[in-house]
């Protein structure tokens, strides 16, 4: 079976606090470590957004693939190794699963309780989901 790619999307404009009139924003130096600590991974997409809306919660990050569920993530600090490699173990896990849903307790315990949204994929054949009649 083929390794799921996966995509890890990085708010590039998020505000971490530790930024001058001439240092980069949190959220592009996040992606920066990103990309050299995953510069190895196969089947993996990092990609930039400008701005995705958690600003209250930065730095913020999402995970998805093809038929998964989306997770959005919040509070990763771009000067932290430990929440980079927390995030390898978590890509690690999402992997595994074939619909990419994990549990709170199947996450590392970081990535429990800084998670802002769990998003279901359009065709989901997942328990989970309810169709609503009119």
């Amino acid at each position: 079976m083929a390794k799921k790619n996966i995509v890890l999307s990085v708010c590039m404009t998020c505000r971490d606090g530790k930024e001058s009139s001439s240092d980069t924003r949190g959220g592009a130096r996040l992606a920066k470590k990103i990309l050299d600590d995953f510069a190895h991974e196969e089947n993996l997409t990092v990609r930039g957004v400008d701005c995705m809306s958690n600003c209250k919660r930065a730095c913020a990050i999402s995970i998805t693939a093809k038929d998964c569920f989306t997770y959005i993530f919040g509070d990763i600090d771009p000067d932290r190794s430990d929440h980079r490699e927390l995030l390898a173990e978590l890509l690690i896990r999402y992997r595994g699963k074939a619909d990419g849903f994990l549990r709170r307790r199947d996450r590392p315990e970081f990535f429990q309780s800084n998670i802002l949204g769990r998003l279901p994929p359009i065709d989901s054949s997942s328990s989970l989901i309810t169709e609503l009649q009119r």
